[in-house]
């Protein structure tokens, strides 16, 4: 049963009337619940094998009450849509369901990809957590053309020597591509670039 006085309906995002008296529930918030039950639901859904057909769930008090949904994750703000989030590859379930915006999206999508290293397959967001590595560059190194188990298995380098940072000025110099030069000295491309550029603490670099 709808709960009427939940603040959706009293600001108006679902105050239209249909025939039979009940509220409009065509609000953005209601088709993307509506939508998250065709895909997880519908077998005839173009998306279904993606979801409910790969086993995605959603939780059994939202099936049928879109009340309960709302009320957990509230109006949908604009430009935004409906996310599972921590977990992507989860189920639609309290706490792990969000409005997010594409960037949002694109992220969680790209932190979520998985990952084999040495046989054993998890998210890329829980090897990064179980090796101390940053996302972002787990994810550089595997636009890179890194492996997996490279990418995974190779430590942060902090820092490079001076020698080292010399020797990389040289082969980009000599038209070693940036990315090659941040594949080969295991750093970041926006290493390669700062000690191009002389910034931060390579303005002390020999020309």
């Amino acid at each position: 049963m709808l709960d009427m006085t939940h603040p959706n309906f009293k600001h108006g995002h679902a105050k239209s009337v249909g025939k039979n008296g009940q509220p409009d529930l065509r609000t953005p918030a209601y088709r993307s619940w509506d939508a998250m039950k065709d895909r997880c639901l519908n077998p005839r859904s173009k998306d279904y094998h993606r979801y409910g057909g790969a086993g995605v769930k959603i939780h059994p008090e939202w099936v049928d009450d879109f009340a309960a949904f709302f009320r957990h994750i509230g109006p949908r703000p604009k430009g935004t849509s409906l996310d599972r989030y921590p977990d992507n590859a989860g189920d639609y379930v309290p706490g792990n369901v969000r409005w997010a915006t594409p960037r949002q999206q694109t992220r969680n999508l790209r932190t979520n990809r998985l990952l084999m290293v040495n046989g054993e397959t998890r998210c890329m967001s829980e090897w990064c957590e179980l090796r101390g590595l940053p996302v972002n560059t787990v994810f550089m190194r595997l636009e890179s053309g890194w492996s997996a188990e490279r990418a995974i298995e190779t430590p942060v380098r902090t820092q490079l020597t001076y020698a080292e940072a010399i020797r990389l000025r040289d082969d980009v110099r000599g038209g070693m591509k940036v990315k090659d030069a941040a594949r080969k000295y295991i750093v970041s491309r926006a290493t390669v670039w700062a000690i191009m550029s002389g910034r931060a603490n390579w303005s002390k670099l020999p020309p």
